[in-house]
Parts: structure tokens; sequence; C-alpha cells
């Protein structure tokens, strides 16, 4: 769909002004459009009713959408970092925030939660890969550019860059009380248990290997992640 198109069915009359900062990059000069962008997101989200409760998924999945069709002009410069991920904020919202990652090859984005938050992303450039559970079994999935990945409040994962090109995604999470969304960290020890590492105690409740585990951890204790799906 072209951008005129895109942008009319979002409720916009036609693509929004082109204004923002000249940065100097390897490639020459470009523009970072980050106030643009995220003046355009706060007015899909107010057009939508997304400013006083929660999106779905798939409302997410839409505004990654809307997001990969901009002109590359439409926003922030690229800036990659060979020691680590890259993320650049587009909006933060009552109920909606977006970011862009740059990935190196061999970058990974290690096993974590959103607590509780909806989200999805797009690949942009390259490609990724997702590594998450679902009942009994873990599940990757591989992205290339153009492709969407939908994430539930009780979505567990990690991703990895694939590939020797490095890699670009867009993201957007929505908590279910609004504000920005957290993150729970975990690592897996020698006996194949995921401990959380980072974040406050986790009280929801997921599968794993046909064995449903409390994941609220008051006291720290491992999560038990079966050893075989690692």
């Amino acid at each position: 769909m072209a951008c005129a198109q895109t942008f009319r069915a979002c409720g916009f009359d036609s693509h929004p002004p082109r204004v923002g900062i000249a940065r100097q990059t390897e490639k020459g000069t470009q523009m970072d459009c980050r106030e643009e962008l995220d003046s355009l997101i706060e007015g899909w989200s107010q057009l939508h009713g997304y400013h006083l409760e929660q999106p779905s998924m798939a409302a997410l999945e839409q505004l990654v959408e809307l997001i990969e069709i901009l002109p590359e002009l439409g926003r922030p410069a690229m800036v990659f970092n060979p020691a680590e991920r890259v993320s650049v904020t587009l909006h933060e919202g009552a109920f909606i925030s977006a970011y862009m990652l740059t990935w190196m090859p061999g970058q990974r984005a290690a096993w974590h939660d959103h607590e509780g938050a909806v989200a999805a992303y797009l690949v942009h450039r390259g490609a990724l890969v997702d590594h998450h559970y679902r009942e009994p079994h873990l599940i990757r999935t591989y992205l290339r550019k153009g492709m969407t990945k939908r994430m539930d409040k009780s979505y567990m994962h990690a991703v990895d860059q694939m590939g020797n090109e490095p890699a670009v995604s867009f993201h957007a999470y929505s908590a279910p009380t609004g504000g920005l969304c957290g993150m729970r960290k975990y690592q897996e020890d020698s006996n194949h248990n995921l401990v959380l590492v980072e974040g406050p105690p986790v009280v929801s409740e997921v599968w794993v290997n046909e064995e449903r585990i409390s994941r609220r951890r008051e006291d720290g204790k491992n999560l038990r992640a079966g050893s075989t799906v690692f």
C-alpha cells in the first residue's frame, strides 16, 4: 500500500510535514524525524482510543507495520554498535511505547519477559530468530524483512540476530495499567533452570514441558524450565 493511502486509512489527510534534525552518518546527512514520528504515533493512538485503554496485539502489529512503510527519512537515523544493541525511543504514550532496535551480527536479547505487557515487533532489515515457549515445546521463529511477531502478556523469550547482515526491528509495547512497560530478565543455570536475575517477582503462571509452574518467586528461587528444551 502506498504511504499516502496508509496514512489516510489511519485517519490522516496526507503524509505529515517533513521536519527533523540533520545528523551526519557514514552514508551522509540523514534527517532524524523522531519528534515527527512521535506525533504521528500519538495521533494514531488517539484516533483509535488507545490513549484511554490498552490496545490489542493486533493493533500493535498494525502500528509497527505503519512505522515500517514510512520512507527512510521519516524515521530516526539507524546507528549500529558492535558492542551492544542500540535502542531508540520512538514514542512513549499513555498506553503505547515504541522503539527501534539495531542489531549487529551475533548480538542477542537474553531471556526476558515484559511484566504483563502485550507487544508486537517487525523486522525491517536483516533477520532475527525468536525463541519462546509454547506448551509443551520451545519454539524458534525465524523472522526476515517485513515479518512480524505478536507477544501476549505471558510471553517469555530470547531473540538472536541471524546472518551476516545487521538487523533493524520496530517494537511496540502496551502495559495493562498504562505507562512504560518493564522487563524481567532471566538466566539459565547449570541445571537448565531459568533464574530471575532482574525485575520484580513474577505473578503470572506459565506452562513448560506440560508442567504448570508458578513464576512467582518472592525469595528469588529458580524457575524449573525442563532439562531438554534448551
